[in-house]
């Protein structure tokens, strides 16, 4: 299947013949999902697959895409004129912002140059945490048992190894506390009603998690900066976009090629 540049144009499969197995005997096919460039996967991962019982036609609709304007630009230099255009696109044809073709999937290209005026404040020090007077939660835990429940009910604490202890400390806030590193969760119930302590204070690191297709570890510490962890399938590439839904927020990416290598696209470069 595909699309024209009519939009009324409609195509539907009709079945003349239903199977007698109950397959379908005919289907539209679209996997245009882009990304030529980047030898993106068109198709569907196994172990699905869409079936087709004894096809006797294919009809394809092929998309051609051209860039360049050849009618209105000097093809061996000079200004870039993009075109031509589908009826109904939106690109800009003339003006500043006609720089590259609406039609590329992927405007980063090195015929673009964005040139950015910056200066760089280095003079405030760097913190995770700040508090600026004493904190305490709205729902206070006035009991050791009461704690050690509650904290044992936030997302992920159950994955990790629990410890739990009570005492009276003067560098704790009172109350419930739980602190937590990659692998270990530390419960604390703080009989010192009294504590001048803020929640939060003296935090040098802080870490977080994420795992779908890919497993993420992020970590930021005052001391040792940003380190991030990035486990995935053998063989394929992979990557992480930061800070966004979707690629159309063009996040800061770390792209891994299944072959040792890795890069960043997008956003802000970090030397990788």
């Amino acid at each position: 299947g595909g699309l024209t540049n009519d939009p009324d144009f409609v195509e539907v499969p009709v079945e003349h013949t239903p199977s007698v197995n109950g397959l379908p005997t005919s289907m539209q096919y679209g996997y245009a999902n882009g990304g030529e460039y980047q030898k993106s996967y068109h198709g569907l991962a196994p172990p699905f697959a869409q079936i087709v019982e004894s096809p006797r036609q294919v009809h394809v609709y092929p998309m051609q895409i051209d860039t360049w304007n050849r009618d209105k630009m000097n093809l061996t230099g000079g200004a870039f004129v993009p075109g031509p255009y589908p009826k109904n696109a939106r690109a800009p044809v003339t003006g500043p912002d006609a720089v590259y073709s609406g039609l590329l999937e992927c405007p980063l290209t090195t015929r673009i140059r964005k040139h950015t005026t910056a200066t760089w404040n280095a003079s405030n020090a760097a913190q995770l945490f700040s508090c600026q007077k004493q904190q305490r939660c709205q729902t206070t835990l006035m009991t050791v048992e009461d704690c050690w429940a509650a904290a044992r009910q936030l997302p992920g604490v159950n994955k990790l190894t629990i410890s739990e202890d009570q005492g009276h400390s003067a560098t704790l806030p009172s109350g419930c506390t739980i602190s937590i590193n990659a692998t270990r969760a530390q419960i604390f119930f703080n009989a010192n009603n009294a504590s001048q302590a803020c929640c939060g204070s003296g935090v040098d690191t802080i870490e977080g998690a994420q795992l779908s297709l890919v497993k993420l570890g992020l970590s930021l510490s005052l001391t040792h900066g940003a380190n991030i962890t990035m486990t995935g399938p053998d063989g394929v590439w992979f990557g992480v976009g930061f800070d966004a839904a979707s690629m159309s927020n063009s996040p800061y990416a770390i792209i891994i090629d299944g072959r040792g290598g890795g890069g960043e696209r997008g956003g802000r470069p970090g030397g990788l």
